[in-house]
């Protein structure tokens, strides 16, 4: 991912997170939260060590290649299960429903692979169903539920075994 990519993502990834943190905070508290634990995960940007972002591009052949969205993950170790956890995917509205996601996360396994980790672990809420059949279609079973950002609006986390 590029600084200019960067740049949008991460006002996307902030604005969505301030969203799901406004059912726990008001709307300026959840903002700054939001802009806080950001700038604590990434205080380097798109070249923060141990992060790893890209950005998902629409090739389809009747498209003009463009930036479609992107995604973030980091390898992270919990009770000696190396797992790479997805904070964030995007895709831009109007190109949904197009298979970028899933090709997206089919080709970030292959990334995740190279890095010798055994699953892919992501949150997403209950209530976001296409998010959630997305993540189902290409292997993802529920892992856990969590709810840490939302008691009224639940969540669960998601992981697919990799390198079995």
């Amino acid at each position: 991912m590029n600084a200019a990519d960067f740049a949008a993502f991460n006002e996307i990834s902030i604005r969505v997170l301030a969203g799901a943190l406004e059912k726990e905070f008001p709307p300026a508290a959840a903002a700054e939260k939001a802009e806080a634990e950001q700038k604590e995960l990434l205080p380097d940007g798109c070249d923060t060590e141990g992060q790893y972002l890209f950005s998902v591009i629409d090739s389809n052949p009747d498209a003009t290649e463009q930036t479609a969205g992107g995604l973030w993950f980091s390898p992270l170790n919990r009770d000696g299960v190396n797992f790479a956890f997805l904070f964030f995917i995007f895709i831009e509205p109007e190109l949904r429903g197009k298979g970028i996601g899933s090709t997206a996360m089919e080709l970030i396994e292959a990334e995740v692979e190279k890095l010798g980790l055994q699953a892919i672990r992501l949150h997403v809420l209950k209530s976001n169903l296409p998010a959630v059949r997305v993540y189902e279609k290409t292997g993802y079973n529920i892992f856990m539920n969590y709810n840490g950002y939302s008691k009224d609006n639940p969540g669960m986390i998601m992981e697919k075994i990799l390198n079995k």
